[in-house]
């Protein structure tokens, strides 16, 4: 047990509950380049992590436990593959879950929890529990790897995302394409979302006249007639199908 002398009232973590949420909002107050900066961010991982290193001084507060708890915890592995399949989905979902942010969410309640497995691998070293150390230390290894890769890892979320919905909806799209005329190549545009600026969705080209360095002048005035002359960019989905981003 810890040294009953040592037992005193500790204020920096009343001064952390206190300073760091009044600094968040003073950051977003003024002046707008601390926010391009992602200071906010920066903000409340230091409040997790002064969070965490609470709970690790409680930790420690109770001593050592003996080695017999050591044991392998499933928890961490599970939630290291249950991050990215949630975030996945969160972009695969109706457009109402992207404009509420819940992918953002999801990435947000995943670092989370990596935080709660570093507490819990650093309360398993000061018990001693080697087993349910490394198997902790799962979550905070995955997370790490796709915080050094975050670009590909939200781009590849986001494309894997939009596969599901595309195949989850292909048998309708299939059916509203086979009500266009056959008599010229069929351009159908199908909107995911509408933005204030910018939105997105899949274009169903059939003479595939989006890929063409100059676009024809009849493939334009089919895109106009359906709004696709909105298309700003694109990437190859499956057959004629491309994924699009619209003004």
């Amino acid at each position: 047990m810890t040294d009953e002398s040592s037992d005193r009232i500790l204020h920096w973590p009343i001064a952390f509950s206190i300073l760091l949420p009044l600094i968040f909002v003073l950051v977003w107050a003024r002046p707008f380049d601390l926010v391009g900066l992602f200071v906010p961010a920066m903000i409340l991982i230091s409040w997790l992590a002064s969070s965490a290193f609470a709970v690790v001084t409680c930790v420690r507060s109770f001593g050592v436990q003996a080695a017999r708890d050591d044991r392998i915890l499933f928890w961490p592995a599970i939630l290291a593959v249950a991050g990215p399949i949630a975030f996945v989905l969160a972009w695969a979902g109706p457009f109402a879950l992207i404009m509420s942010l819940v992918p953002y969410y999801v990435v947000l309640l995943w670092m989370v929890s990596g935080v709660c497995a570093v507490i819990a691998a650093v309360g398993s070293v000061y018990q001693r529990a080697w087993r349910r150390l490394l198997s902790t230390l799962v979550l905070p290894a995955t997370l790490l790897v796709a915080a050094f890769n975050a670009q590909p890892f939200w781009d590849a979320g986001r494309l894997a995302g939009d596969y599901i919905h595309l195949f989850v909806m292909y048998p309708s799209y299939r059916a509203e394409i086979e009500k266009e005329p056959t008599n010229e190549p069929r351009l159908v545009l199908f909107e995911w979302s509408g933005g204030f600026v910018v939105s997105f969705g899949v274009l169903y080209d059939e003479s595939d006249g989006i890929t063409a360095a100059h676009r024809s002048a009849a493939w334009k005035k089919r895109a106009e007639r359906v709004g696709a002359d909105r298309v700003f960019g694109y990437t190859p989905a499956i057959g004629h199908f491309y994924f699009v981003g619209l003004h």
